[in-house]
């Protein structure tokens, strides 16, 4: 077999993924039916965030519908040394607990920051242990680990972003600047125990998804380039907060893998999730699909992106 039959079959190979690619690209980029197929079936528990939810980026949607990393990466565990003396850092890292303190207000940030790309992580607080200026968002190595009084901590400078989970405020530069989600009425709404930061670093934003449902832009004109880190702050004595990253992307395209799953995941259905296996389709692309159908189911209360 010549030098040159190889060579050409090779080209037409690489052209053949790369229209495949484009057409998926296209698909998740261009039509605006894309997000149709992800509607909850009637059977499925509608959450109460869905009115206010909006469609997530195609970047944000890849992300969510990616398999998390491993647990024990350096963004999902909290600082031993950038943490406020009232809290206090255990299970190997991944929960911070607060000393009962009166009059103070403390916070956390992960051990691991990030500067470009698109990232999540999940935080888990109990509504019961929150109280008042419960927030989660992020924040630069200069931010204030502890303030005297009851405070929104994180938020409460120029180098912090948050959202105070009980009255749904966001704070920045120690102010109220907006409630969030967008829409919400004068009666804050109950956030659930799990929430999901996600931060674009290129972008300069900062959003949130609570129980399958993305809210929208929180912030925006976050700094570019410099290391940001999931943050949280809280003055109820005894809570107990845990962390995890789940996983980031750069600005180039997502591999034909993730497309490919993301596609057939959108074209099945949350109520057809688990059919998967009877596609006829490669193991590898099988093996891949088992892991990406756990999430975001096993990290929302089931409704659907």
């Amino acid at each position: 077999m010549s030098q040159s039959f190889i060579s050409a079959r090779f080209q037409l190979c690489c052209q053949s993924c790369l229209w495949m690619g484009l057409s998926l690209c296209r698909q998740l980029f261009d039509s605006s039916s894309f997000y149709e197929s992800s509607a909850p079936s009637p059977s499925s528990p509608v959450s109460l965030f869905t009115p206010l939810s909006i469609a997530p980026s195609a970047r944000l949607t890849t992300l969510l519908h990616s398999p998390p990393v491993a647990p024990g990466h350096p963004c999902s565990m909290w600082s031993t040394t950038e943490t406020s003396p009232h809290m206090h850092v255990r299970e190997g890292g991944a929960c911070v607990w607060r000393r009962p303190a009166e009059q103070s207000s403390d916070a956390a940030r992960s051990n691991g920051g990030i500067r470009t790309g698109l990232h999540l992580w999940e935080v888990v607080w109990e509504a019961d242990q929150r109280g008042s200026h419960a927030l989660v968002g992020v924040s630069t190595s200069r931010s204030a680990p502890h303030a005297s009084g009851y405070t929104a901590l994180v938020g409460g400078d120029s180098q912090s972003w948050g959202w105070e989970l009980s009255s749904n405020q966001l704070w920045h530069e120690g102010k109220e600047v907006a409630r969030y989600p967008a829409g919400v009425g004068y009666h804050p709404m109950d956030i659930p125990e799990r929430v999901v930061v996600a931060v674009d670093a290129d972008a300069g934003t900062l959003g949130y998804v609570v129980e399958g449902c993305y809210l929208g832009v929180a912030f925006s004109g976050l700094p570019k380039g410099e290391e940001l880190f999931l943050a949280v702050s809280c003055v109820w004595g005894g809570a107990s907060i845990q962390l995890r990253y789940l996983g980031g992307m750069s600005r180039d395209p997502p591999s034909l893998m993730s497309l490919s799953s993301l596609s057939i995941h959108q074209a099945l259905g949350r109520s057809r999730a688990a059919l998967t296996d009877r596609l006829p389709l490669p193991p590898v692309l099988q093996n891949f699909l088992q892991q990406t159908q756990q999430w975001p189911a096993n990290t929302t209360s089931g409704a659907a992106l």
